[in-house]
């Protein structure tokens, strides 16, 4: 019994110690129980906070590649719920892990987390990734990767990269000087080629010295320090004109306008621009010295000439001026030259002229030689080889957009021209072209005088003489003496108004005031009315309309139209001989009426076409005027066509002769001209 009673105490003990092994065990299973609760909960936080988060998280085993989770945001940007997936597959779109794959390097350092950048090509973004391993809560050491959005951050770098790269090709390209300076101390800190090119200096030889070393004295430095930042610390900008001196010496005369790099903030240093000035004052000053002598000129065109041939030579510095000009057929020179030899005239053997072979067909360019020597030809030249010139520059001399010389600066050694001196001469050359303009016009004028005169004076003769016959055998004539003579004071008169009114219509032309009276016409019947008058004004041509159509109606100045044919009519009978055939021809062209006065005359040379239309202009001289007319009518011709928007020319005719043609519009199709 004892024995018994011994061992059920023992069982009770190990029973005891075994319970309280068991409730050890549960605690411990509790325990764990909620530690596992927890780690549950804290896992489902954590990945609600990954599916809070905009940025792209997802989670997959660096193994297998299998994606063990996404968050929302990825969801969104892919379209779909990639879990499950190969990530090689679902986010790239590859059949095998990719070759840039982190994974290799995670697994390498597990405790390190991984940067990278990288551009998707599916989705076309840029994306800053972090990667590293973290504990799965199946115990796997499972790959974590969140991938910030830096698209946008990306495009911001690159245009910024752009625009440093454009304003860098700006800075050093800019065709004027650019720099930086610390402020108040005015150290240089940058300067672009221009500025360094402007002063002679290597860019190590200016960044980090004192602006002081730019200026001549210390007074000027002083000056536009104070003048131009002060106003710079108000946050504007200023300029001012400056003295800056050359790595050489020579002094510049500069531009200068400077501001705050950063508006408000002068640490950061103060930008400048400068411009040099220099050539502009230069050339400020060869104008200033320009318009001096244009506006010295006076009355005398000869005087004028001479004195811009003299200031010619003392502006450009050079040994001689000329201006070389055709007068009647010959090449002459008008010179600075002392003497007889300041005017000459080539002799037929000696007009092989070097101006008008280098300036023909240059449309108004200049020529500058700067050394004679090297010119094939130049030596033909009589006026440069006589005098032993080594360098000229050549400008033109035109009147109404035709060469009629040059200006011709000569100089006994060579040497360069300056842009500067190439301007002064061109407007010496423009000046000297208003000159020979008006010498012509004043010859036109002298010519037209005489013209004028000549034909005034044979009508007042016819009318002088056959009033003085009838007043003194009025009781010997007959009848039809009566007559003849009365009919021919009749067209002397009727001559008279003819020029008179001519002389009118180029007063009113000149100032502007020719009046159109615009209304229908009817031009087929208008020029057989201009044939009619030819007739009866006793030419004895044969005459003959042709037009396309019975009626070609325009809206126009009835009365004007008809002095325009006219003219025409009458320009081709003087200028064909008598009994020959004179053709107006109407016809339409282009939606617009063409008449055309078709001769066999003596026909119009080339150098003429244009100039026939000129005022006062005839084909013969003054001393050798053989056609009557006072070379105004194809002037006023061409006034009225223009008037109504229409054009005048004239062209050869095959077989000989000449064709004046002028055009007028015609209504649009479906209306019809003006009031009659």
């Amino acid at each position: 019994m004892g024995i018994e009673d011994e061992d059920y105490s023992r069982i009770e003990e190990e029973l005891s110690r075994l319970r309280g092994k068991l409730a050890e065990l549960q605690e411990a299973a509790s325990r764990a129980r909620r530690a596992e609760e927890r780690a549950r909960s804290e896992h489902e936080q954590l990945l609600a906070i990954f599916d809070s988060i905009d940025e792209i998280i997802y989670v997959s085993d660096p193994f297998s590649h299998e994606i063990l989770y996404v968050n929302r945001a990825l969801k969104k940007r892919f379209g779909k719920d990639p879990t499950g997936g190969l990530c090689y597959r679902e986010f790239q779109g590859l059949d095998a892990p990719c070759d840039f794959c982190t994974n290799p390097i995670l697994l390498d350092k597990p405790e390190a987390p991984y940067y990278w950048e990288y551009h998707n090509p599916l989705l076309d973004r840029e994306y800053l990734i972090i990667d590293r391993l973290i504990d799965w809560p199946d115990g796997r050491r499972v790959r974590f990767e969140m991938a910030l959005d830096i698209t946008e951050r990306k495009r911001a770098e690159e245009s910024l990269r752009a625009m440093e790269s454009e304003i860098s090709g700006i800075y050093r390209a800019a065709p004027v000087g650019i720099g930086r300076v610390s402020y108040p101390e005015r150290v240089i800190l940058r300067v672009n080629p221009r500025v360094c090119k402007m002063l002679g200096y290597r860019e190590e030889e200016l960044v980090g010295k004192s602006a002081r070393m730019l200026y001549p004295t210390e007074e000027e430095y002083r000056r536009v320090g104070d003048s131009l930042y002060r106003r710079v610390e108000e946050n504007l900008i200023e300029t001012v004109e400056a003295r800056w001196v050359r790595k050489d010496g020579r002094m510049l005369e500069v531009l200068l306008s400077s501001t705050f790099l950063v508006p408000g903030d002068p640490t950061a240093g103060a930008v400048f621009t400068v411009l040099d000035l220099s050539e502009y004052k230069k050339a400020q000053a060869y104008r200033e010295r320009v318009n001096r002598v244009i506006l010295g000129l006076g009355a005398d065109v000869m005087e004028n000439m001479t004195r811009i041939l003299e200031k010619t030579r003392e502006i450009l510095a050079c040994d001689h001026a000329a201006y070389h000009l055709r007068v009647r057929g010959r090449e002459a020179v008008l010179s600075t030259l002392a003497g007889e030899e300041g005017f000459t005239v080539l002799t037929a053997g000696e007009e092989d002229v070097l101006w008008r072979r280098l300036l023909e067909g240059r449309n108004r360019l200049p020529v500058l030689l700067e050394d004679l020597s090297e010119v094939p030809g130049a030596e033909r030249d009589p006026f440069i080889s006589r005098h032993d010139f080594r360098a000229c520059m050549l400008w033109p001399v035109e009147v109404r957009k035709e060469m009629v010389g040059c200006l011709a600066a000569y100089h006994g050694k060579p040497r360069s021209w300056s842009r500067e001196e190439e301007e002064a001469a061109w407007a010496l050359a423009r000046a000297l072209s208003l000159e020979q303009e008006r010498l012509q016009r004043e010859e036109e004028l002298k010519d037209f005088i005489d013209v004028a005169s000549h034909e005034l004076r044979h009508p007042v003769t016819v009318i002088k003489g056959y009033s003085a016959t009838l007043r003194e055998h009025w009781d010997e004539l007959d009848g039809e003496g009566r007559f003849n003579l009365l009919s021919a004071l009749e067209e002397g008169a009727d001559r008279l108004a003819r020029m008179a009114e001519m002389l009118l219509d180029v007063s009113h032309l000149e100032r502007g005031r020719l009046r159109l009276e615009k209304g229908q016409v009817e031009a087929v019947s208008l020029a057989r009315r201009a044939v009619d008058e030819m007739r009866a004004r006793g030419f004895t041509h044969r005459f003959r309309v042709v037009s396309t159509a019975e009626e070609l109606r325009i809206d126009a100045d009835e009365g004007r139209i008809f002095q325009v044919m006219a003219i025409l009519l009458e320009n081709a009978v003087l200028y064909s001989p008598p009994g020959s055939e004179v053709e107006v021809e109407l016809k339409e062209v282009d939606g617009r009426l063409q008449v055309s006065v078709l001769d066999r005359g003596v026909g119009i040379c080339e150098k003429d076409r244009e100039r026939v239309f000129e005022r006062f202009y005839q084909v013969e001289d003054a001393l050798h005027h053989s056609v009557p007319g006072m070379g105004l009518g194809l002037y006023i011709a061409r006034e009225i066509v223009e008037g109504h928007g229409g054009s005048i020319w004239n062209e050869p005719r095959p077989g000989g002769g000449t064709a004046f043609r002028f055009t007028l519009p015609l209504p649009p199709q479906g209306t019809t001209a003006g009031p009659p």
